[in-house]
């Protein structure tokens, strides 16, 4: 059985969270292979430099190439499609990229003798901390991949670890999420409307996030997962919305014009996030949430004001 990890295989690597974890990657030394959409550019990756890209269009024979090409130690599977609420003619994509692009993958994998997968799930198919109640459609199809999942566990013996994701930032965040809208509205000097702010975030720095999938990835390495496991990645402390305010604007060198409570609640708002999950084991998040918004507030200072 291999013990060290040398190659691996990202998916979502233009994004955010799968272009740091390349970078942490790369860091460790490991060979690092992307797989890319087709008209996809090079993201948060910070660039190709280090990096394999796979391109895919959409075709099994495709994914079968790319993995048989990059043959991985371990695969991450981070790509997904999110929509809070979805459209009809949304439908599609959602099932194209959360459903039927991760189940072409893992039946490349299979076919190519590749036994271990760390797959991206979200807190959010844990709605009112229901051992499953999808918040959204997004989630509805993440549960419905790992379902699939627990068919080639089963019939290919596929080794998993599930890593249940909640709220991440960190630096080169240009995702709609609360940090980078709080950052923005402070940069713009517009009003941000918001809910009142009683729900409970779980924030855990994008580093951190990269650290768990490695510490997965070790653990399946050495056979200490068999079959599928799921685990928790989640913050030593969660804040309300409105703390979470009040942090940013203690740390912020201007105001900070948000306005709480001059809108509702959005449809199935999650006011409390998943308890019921199991922690990863050998892994702790290591960023404070004040260190790390307050890491933001320096980044951008300097970009202003650069030395020289």
């Amino acid at each position: 059985m291999k013990a060290d990890i040398h190659s691996v295989l990202i998916t979502g690597a233009t994004g955010f969270v799968g272009g740091h974890l390349a970078r942490a990657c790369l860091d460790q030394g490991y060979k690092v292979h992307c797989l890319i959409r087709a008209d996809s550019k090079g993201g948060e990756t910070g660039g190709s430099e280090g990096l394999v890209f796979h391109q895919y269009g959409g075709a099994m024979s495709e994914m079968q190439h790319i993995v048989e090409q990059s043959q991985p130690d371990v695969v991450f599977h981070v790509a997904a499609l999110f929509k809070g609420s979805h459209r009809p003619e949304e439908i599609s994509p959602l099932i194209e990229s959360n459903i039927t692009m991760g189940t072409h993958l893992v039946e490349a994998m299979t076919s190519a003798g590749v036994p271990r997968l760390v797959n991206a799930a979200t807190s959010w198919q844990h709605m009112d901390d229901e051992y499953y109640k999808p918040v959204n459609l997004y989630a509805a199809t993440k549960q419905a991949f790992e379902t699939i999942l627990d068919y080639y566990v089963d019939a290919a013996d596929l080794k998993v670890v599930n890593l249940s994701l909640f709220d991440t930032y960190g630096p080169g965040d240009t995702r709609s999420k609360l940090i980078p809208l709080l950052l923005g509205a402070i940069n713009e000097e517009i009003t941000l409307k918001m809910s009142p702010g009683q729900q409970i975030l779980d924030l855990v720095h994008v580093s951190d996030v990269a650290k768990a999938f490695l510490v997965a990835a070790r653990q399946l390495m050495a056979g200490k997962i068999q079959g599928a496991e799921t685990f928790c990645v989640s913050a030593e402390r969660r804040y309300s919305l409105q703390e979470i305010v009040q942090l940013m604007g203690d740390l912020s060198p201007r105001p900070l014009p948000v306005h709480l409570g001059a809108l509702p609640y959005g449809p199935r708002q999650v006011m409390k996030p998943w308890t019921k999950g199991i922690p990863l084991p050998d892994w702790k998040p290591e960023v404070s949430l004040e260190s790390g918004l307050a890491e933001l507030f320096s980044d951008q200072d300097s970009t202003k004001h650069p030395e020289g």
